[in-house]
């Protein structure tokens, strides 16, 4: 399986459990020991104008209404009080610490995607962080692993 096939399948398992997700989930979750993640909405990866939009990731994003479903779920969890994290991959121009051993990295230096301050690295318009809100950028594909 090549990196956009991946890409894609990753893509789609993502979207799907993104699908299931709804307002009443937040119903059940302790604001003071949850959080929510909100990983990878960036312009790149998911608009159509992105260096993956052309790869299908954008219409998975669209056809499961990842943005909406997502942006519901954030705004649910603000309202409760529940903390947000925002993660995003931002890499220096040229990719030139890239794990190219991780396949969906491979078609980021391909593509010249997700390059720090540019508009393909920034949040999508409808899942930008609010003023406060911890944001966390990886230049791996844990969120965890290597991140300040």
């Amino acid at each position: 399986m090549n990196w956009s096939e991946q890409a894609r399948s990753v893509g789609g398992i993502v979207a799907a459990q993104s699908i299931r997700l709804r307002k009443d989930f937040m119903l059940g979750l302790d604001n003071n020991s949850a959080v929510l993640l909100a990983m990878d909405f960036q312009n790149d990866i998911v608009d159509a104008k992105g260096k993956f939009g052309t790869q299908a990731f954008a219409g998975h994003v669209e056809q499961r209404h990842v943005i909406e479903t997502a942006s519901q779920a954030v705004a649910a969890a603000r309202d409760k009080g529940v903390a947000v994290v925002h993660v995003k991959v931002a890499l220096p121009d040229g990719h030139p610490d890239i794990n190219m051993s991780a396949p969906l990295f491979a078609g980021v230096k391909q593509l010249g995607a997700l390059i720090e301050g540019t508009w393909g690295a920034d949040f999508h318009p409808a899942m930008k962080p609010a003023e406060g809100e911890l944001i966390i950028t990886k230049q791996s594909v844990s969120a965890f692993a290597g991140t300040d």
